[in-house]
């Protein structure tokens, strides 16, 4: 009245290949969210060099602004141009046929030159 010895270890072989393919899932899912953290930290690291790349674009682009806003502030003081030259004129120029455009329209101010 004693089980059967080969049926209990064939159980326990089916058992364990199941408690294999099991394992070996978790293992394949654990390497793909692995693989997902690594391609995650080189996008952010990309990112972090961009954000980079922009802060000192930006730091570059208020100094060219500052030293152009200083020069055309020593050539107004030395009367090399005046505020009306510094002014571009109005887009709506762009727009119209260049037989339109008269000087008196493209420089509505006198300009003064020394």
């Amino acid at each position: 009245m004693c089980c059967r010895p080969a049926a209990g270890r064939a159980d326990i072989a089916t058992g364990q290949a199941q408690l294999s393919a099991k394992l070996d899932t978790l293992l394949q899912r654990q390497q793909a969210a692995l693989d997902a953290i690594a391609r995650a930290e080189a996008q952010v690291a990309a990112v972090r060099g961009l954000s980079e790349k922009q802060a000192t674009a930006l730091t570059e682009l208020r100094l060219s602004v500052d030293q152009q806003l200083a020069a055309i502030s020593l050539a107004t003081q030395n009367s090399l141009i005046n505020l009306y030259q510094v002014h571009p004129p109005p887009p709506v120029l762009a727009f119209l046929p260049p037989a339109l455009v008269t000087v008196e329209s493209r420089a509505p101010m006198p300009c003064t030159r020394s």
